[in-house]
C-alpha cells in the first residue's frame, strides 16, 4: 500500500475533468488517490466507503456511479469494483515489471469483475499473459457479461452463454440499425447489455427500450449522442426505458401534452411562446453543469407544463426520476429558473400522465 500518489498537475486542463460537476471532480480525485488505488486501477471500494471517505452522500455516489456520469470510471454494482480507465495517465510511475506483476496479482484477486474485459480492451497486450492466470480466457479475452456466469435465467429460461453473447450481438445491431450508429461489437459494449442480461431482462424488453428512446432522441440536438449502450443499458437508467410506454408511430415525444393508452398517439399541445422561452434558457444554463449521462437521464423526456406567477410546472417520465430531481435538482432547478425570470421562481415536478392538479404541491 503506497503512501503517496503522484498526479499529474495537467488534470486541470484536462477537457473531461474541467466539464465535470464539483462531486464527479472529487470522487475522480478520490479514485486516483485513495489507498486502495492499484496498477490495472480495478480495486475493491464499497459504496459506503466512498460516502464517509468523501462527504459525499451515498445516493449521489451510486447516481453518478451507475450512470457513468464520472468520466473514465466504471462500476461493477454487484461486486463493488471500480477501474479507474486512465490510472497511469494521471498516476504514472513504477518499474514496469513491478507494474506487470501487480496487474497480474491484482487479476487473481478480483476476476469476478466484468470490468477486466474494459481492462483488455484498453490494454491489449494483456490478454496474453492473463489468459495463463485463475481461469481460462476464451480467445484471449474474458467471458462475458460476467466471467463466473455460465447461464443466465432470462424469461424463466436458462440460456447458455453463448446464448446471451448471441442475443447481445443481436441487440447491439438492432440498435445500429434502428439509430444509425455503427457500435462495434467490442467486450465494452457488449458489457453493458451483458450486465443487464445478467439481472434477467430478455430480448424483447431490449428492443422495447431501444424502440423508445429512439423515437425521443433521434435527430434531436442535444440527445441524439445518448443513443448509445452506455447510456441505454446503464443500471440507473434501463428500468425506466424497459417501463416507458411507447409512442404511436406518427409523431414522436416533443413538448407538452399528456401521455394517452399505449395504442394512441402522444398527444401534447404546444407551449406559449414564453413558457419554450423560459424552459429553454433554464435547461440550457443546467446542461453546463449536470453532467452529460446524468443530463440526458434526467430531461430527455421531461418538459414543461406551464408557467404561473414564478412557479414551474415539470413533466417527468417515471417516479424514479421525479425522486432524484427532487432530492438532488430541485434548488439548482430553482436557482437557474429564478436567473431566467429575473425574479424567484419555483418548480414543481409530476409524472407525465397524472393529471396537473396532482402534481401541485408535491415538488
Amino acid at each position: 500500500m503506497a503512501k503517496y500518489r503522484p498526479v499529474y498537475t495537467k488534470i486541470w486542463k484536462d477537457k473531461d475533468f474541467l466539464n465535470a460537476g464539483k462531486d464527479s471532480k472529487l470522487l475522480f480525485l478520490y479514485f486516483i488517490t485513495n489507498e486502495s488505488i492499484t496498477n490495472s486501477g480495478i480495486y475493491e471500494i464499497p459504496l459506503k466507503s466512498i460516502a464517509m471517505e468523501t462527504g459525499i452522500p451515498c445516493p449521489t455516489v451510486r447516481e453518478l456511479l451507475v450512470n457513468g456520469s464520472i468520466k473514465n470510471i466504471e462500476y461493477d454494482l454487484e461486486n463493488e469494483i471500480v477501474f479507474v480507465t486512465n490510472s497511469r495517465k494521471y498516476c504514472p510511475g513504477g518499474n514496469p515489471a513491478q507494474v506487470e506483476r501487480g496487474i497480474i496479482t491484482e487479476f487473481k484477486q478480483t476476476s469476478k469483475t466484468f470490468l477486466w474485459n474494459s481492462f483488455l480492451d484498453i490494454n491489449p497486450q494483456y490478454k496474453t499473459k492473463l489468459s495463463t492466470v485463475g481461469q481460462p480466457l476464451t480467445n484471449g479475452s474474458l467471458p462475458l457479461p460476467l466471467p463466473l456466469k455460465k447461464k443466465v435465467l432470462i424469461n424463466n429460461k436458462t440460456l447458455e452463454a453463448e446464448q446471451i453473447k448471441k442475443e447481445g450481438l443481436e441487440i447491439l445491431e438492432y440498435l445500429n440499425k434502428k439509430a444509425g450508429k455503427k457500435f462495434q461489437p467490442t467486450d465494452k459494449n457488449l458489457g453493458f447489455i451483458g450486465a443487464r442480461q445478467s439481472e434477467g431482462y430478455g430480448k424483447d424488453r431490449f428492443l422495447h427500450a431501444i424502440d423508445c428512446k429512439v423515437l425521443d432522441w433521434k435527430g434531436a440536438p442535444k440527445m441524439d449522442e445518448y443513443l448509445r449502450p452506455k447510456t441505454l443499458f446503464a443500471a440507473g437508467n434501463f428500468e425506466g426505458y424497459v417501463n416507458q410506454i411507447k409512442p404511436g408511430p406518427k409523431k414522436r415525444r416533443g413538448y407538452s401534452g399528456d401521455l394517452m393508452d399505449q395504442e394512441e398517439t402522444i398527444k401534447r399541445p404546444p407551449p406559449s411562446d414564453e413558457l419554450r422561452g423560459v424552459w429553454e434558457k433554464t435547461i440550457e444554463k443546467l446542461e453546463s453543469i449536470i453532467p452529460g449521462e446524468e443530463f440526458a437521464r434526467l430531461f430527455g423526456d421531461a418538459y414543461p407544463r406551464s408557467l404561473e406567477a414564478g412557479r414551474l410546472e415539470v413533466a417527468v417520465p417515471n417516479q424514479i426520476i421525479r425522486k432524484t430531481m427532487i432530492e438532488f435538482y430541485r434548488d439548482v432547478f430553482e436557482s437557474k429558473l429564478s436567473e431566467t425570470l429575473g425574479a424567484p421562481g419555483l418548480v414543481d415536478f409530476c409524472i407525465e400522465n397524472l393529471a396537473v392538479a396532482e402534481c401541485q404541491g408535491v415538488g
